[in-house]
């Protein structure tokens, strides 16, 4: 074999930087950029394939994500089409992809082990990820306006491609020279590029073209917004392939004002405006000194470095990553924020008049590498400012300045409280997944409201009511203040959290219809509740439970069964108590995917036991991350930093499955779970005309059986306006029992006697036109059985069904 080149060794990097980098070029012309990290805790690789949509053929839109989804099939050195923790040692590990117009990427946290692909004829349905992403994005305006955008292209140019592919594109109707590697590990750069040499000597070079091409928004901002056309500007450069991007321009019209949007149009393109030089901004950086030492080992806490009956500070020095950058936490504790659902909106609308004040200061700092937030949370305002320190400290003033000095102004109060209404509106339009969250929420937490409430109280809310409310929100704090850096912190009064509490035993479903009549994507959280949040051994095995069955979870729901495109598990933290959840969108029905989870549930009691668990914990990877980790326990007023690594290391398997048995088996008697089902209204999975033809008969040979005398073809046209879906079985029912009564003038006895069967056989029949396994197909097991008993009980929360299956 030809010896490996050495591109670029002595790389300019920044000093406090301790990696070693080195680019190579193997013989088959890949480029691999090698990294050595001493003190990394992860072994990590990213392949990027000169391959993306612009590379589909015209007869199969779509093809390259259906390849991108077939990178996690595994290869033929892998009896398994993806590892699980039955058979592998468990690790850290995140595996992912994406394709895009001109590249696809793949980037994992473990070493690659082989370089042949396994995708087989076998595995190909698998790969069919595509269509329920693409039924996902069907009800995302950002999605379709997108598509609109690529539609209306030049249909010859690549970028008209449909990019996501569905089932009719994917199942009715890559390639080297452009595939670049970059490896990081903690072995040394020769060890490196002995590895990659070995692994990827063998890619053959196809020498794949690559797909290029040639080559002050913030005063048109105050100009419109003065005259009242606009109130929303952003603007940015998307790319789209090597050498070409579009830049964008949005902006956000008053109803009232839409007939001036060519005006608007002008405004932007106008040479004059263009042209304005902007004022001095005051938040430019001037210094980007930072002064590293050597340490021994960094600190693993914030120090509290004041506390009194107005103020706990906490303060840490950046001595892990050694960046000129800073961040501070602030929590101004106040219970006025979550006192009533008037209170809470009134609050939200102070936070939302803050920031609009501050547009032309934000703009600013945003190009100086400067940010801010202000938002509401169950302990009272939330203010958070990041970035380079050394003008961090004038935005932070400025934050302060304007919440103590609003200024309520009428125009700019309506602009507002418009905006506030129609998220509230549109927040019941999202897809299922993003509503899901708020009702575990609403019926696990005190204190919380649906979108509905709020939006009640926002329309009797006026200017005048929230300029005499904020003074009194400001007035009654407690602050809780991290300082990451040079940065300082503020906290606010104390406010009692409680969350309610899932009884041993129960068996909770809340269930809700999606207001979106054109959404055919269904909802499942499964939660169940572990216990308190205070206890510390709990937390953590909540935790490895969480991090045990992410990739099962993942690779048995999504990528086997294909249950949906959303599918994930983690452990949920609330307030006071702490749990496990799954979370899946599909097409298919909530009873269905529940069932599945009860499934994969009851199966990892088998994988548990043959676990090797790693409890290594993650390595914080930057200043955000560190402070985020601080702020949390801060948050939890729990304070212990480090007590999650003792938790962690003193677990044991056995108390791993006391613990799988006692809260999450489905079998178990002391399990809490809470199930929240949101329901679409219309369904995926109609019938063909063939398939209701079928029904009619089948109902016709049922009616015929009882020697009941009737008109099939009147039969036949009763059923012409009636959706046949899973969705519709009382529907169907209903309308066998008005063509009875109307048609055939059956006493209500003989009604009874005849629609009783035909409803037993719906099951099936609908079952089948779904494409899903009836539940007859497969053996039931007592905890399915005893699932079929539903006891209806009454909600405290709300009129919505919410019973407890018994």
């Amino acid at each position: 074999m030809a010896p490996v080149e050495r591109i670029a060794e002595n790389l300019e990097k920044p000093v406090v930087y301790d990696r070693l980098y080195c680019v190579i070029r193997l013989p088959n012309e890949l480029d691999a950029f090698l990294v050595h990290d001493p003190n990394s805790d992860k072994a990590s690789a990213s392949v990027n394939i000169n391959v993306g949509n612009f590379s589909d053929d015209d007869d199969l839109p779509g093809i390259a994500h259906a390849v991108e989804h077939a990178l996690f099939m595994g290869t033929k050195s892998t009896q398994k089409r993806m590892p699980t923790t039955s058979t592998s040692k468990l690790m850290l590990a995140t595996l992912n992809a994406y394709a895009a117009m001109t590249e696809m990427n793949c980037y994992f946290e473990v070493a690659a082990t082989s370089t042949s692909p396994k995708s087989t004829q076998s595995t190909t349905p698998l790969m069919l990820a595509p269509p329920p992403k693409n039924k996902k994005n069907l009800q995302t305006d950002s999605c379709r306006l997108l598509q609109l955008n690529k539609s209306l292209s030049n249909p010859k140019h690549l970028y008209h491609h449909f990019s996501t592919g569905n089932l009719q594109t994917l199942r009715d109707g890559p390639q080297s020279h452009g595939v670049d590697l970059v490896v990081l590990e903690q072995e040394s750069l020769d060890e490196l590029e002995s590895w990659v040499a070995e692994l990827f000597a063998d890619v053959e070079n196809k020498n794949l073209l690559k797909l290029q091409w040639d080559d002050d928004l913030e005063s048109i901002l105050a100009y419109i917004r003065a005259k009242e056309w606009a109130h929303e500007l952003s603007a940015g450069s998307m790319a789209v392939c090597w050498g070409s991007a579009f830049f964008t321009v949005s902006v956000c019209l008053p109803e009232d004002s839409l007939a001036n949007y060519y005006e608007v149009v002008k405004v932007i393109f106008n040479p004059v405006l263009n042209s304005i030089c902007r004022t001095k901004n005051e938040f430019v950086l001037t210094r980007l000194d930072v002064e590293k030492k050597d340490i021994i080992e960094p600190a693993k806490r914030p120090t509290m470095i004041r506390n009194d009956d107005m103020v706990r500070v906490w303060f840490k020095k950046d001595d892990t990553f050694w960046v000129p950058k800073g961040l501070i936490e602030i929590t101004l504790q106040s219970p006025f924020v979550y006192a009533s659902p008037g209170s809470n909106v009134s609050s939200r609308l102070f936070c939302e008049l803050v920031r609009d004040s501050l547009s032309d200061y934000s703009y600013d700092a945003e190009l100086a590498g400067l940010d801010y937030n202000l938002s509401t949370s169950v302990f009272g305002l939330e203010i958070s400012v990041s970035g380079y320190n050394d003008k961090m400290a004038v935005l932070f003033e400025k934050v302060l300045l304007s919440m103590r000095d609003l200024k309520v102004k009428p125009d700019r109060f309506w602009t507002v409280k418009e905006r506030m209404s129609k998220a509230f509106w549109n927040a019941e339009y999202q897809l299922p997944c993003y509503q899901v969250g708020n009702f575990t929420r609403y019926l696990t937490a005190e204190k919380a409201w649906r979108n509905e409430q709020l939006a009640a109280e926002l329309e009797h809310i006026e200017a005048d009511d929230v300029a005499s409310f904020f003074p009194q929100l400001l007035r009654q704090t407690h602050l809780e203040i991290l300082g990451h850096e040079r940065a300082h912190y503020l906290n606010s009064q104390w406010h009692v959290q409680r969350n309610i509490i899932i009884p041993p035993g129960s068996n909770y479903i809340f269930e809700n219809m999606l207001k979106d009549p054109a959404n055919v994507n269904n909802c499942i959280e499964y939660y169940l509740f572990v216990g308190s949040i205070a206890d510390p051994l709990l937390r953590a095995k909540s935790l490895l439970f969480s991090q045990l069955t992410s990739e099962p979870a993942f690779n048995q729901l999504r990528t086997q069964e294909q249950l949906g495109y959303v599918v994930w598990s983690s452990a949920r933290f609330a307030a006071t108590t702490l749990g496990y959840c799954v979370t899946i969108q599909s097409d298919k029905t909530n009873e269905y995917l529940e069932s599945r989870i009860d499934a994969f549930l009851s199966q990892f009691a088998a994988a548990l036991g043959s676990i090797i668990i790693n409890k290594q914990l993650e390595k914080l990877t930057n200043l955000n991350s560190e402070t985020s980790h601080y702020w949390s326990h801060i948050g939890s007023g729990y304070f212990d930093f480090v007590q999650h690594e003792k938790d962690v290391e003193t677990l044991t398997k056995p108390q791993m499955v006391e613990f799988y048995r006692r809260y999450i088996d489905p079998e178990s008697s002391t399990r809490s779970k809470l199930s929240i089902h949101m329901n679409a209204q219309s369904s995926a999975h109609k019938a063909t005309p063939e398939q209701k033809t079928q029904l009619v008969d089948k109902f016709r040979n049922i009616l015929a059986s009882t020697e009941t005398q009737f008109d099939s073809d009147k039969l036949k046209t009763s059923f012409d306006d009636v959706e046949i879906s899973c969705k519709a079985k009382d529907a169907i029912a209903s309308q066998i029992k008005t063509f009875l009564e109307s048609e055939v003038k059956s006493s209500p006895s003989q009604v009874d006697n005849i629609v009783g069967p035909v409803t037993d056989e719906l099951d099936d029949l609908l079952q089948t036109i779904s494409g899903k396994p009836s539940p007859s197909d497969g053996k039931k097991g007592g905890h399915q059985q005893r699932q079929q008993q539903l006891h209806h009980q009454s909600c405290s929360k709300d009129a919505d069904i919410y019973y407890q299956r018994s």
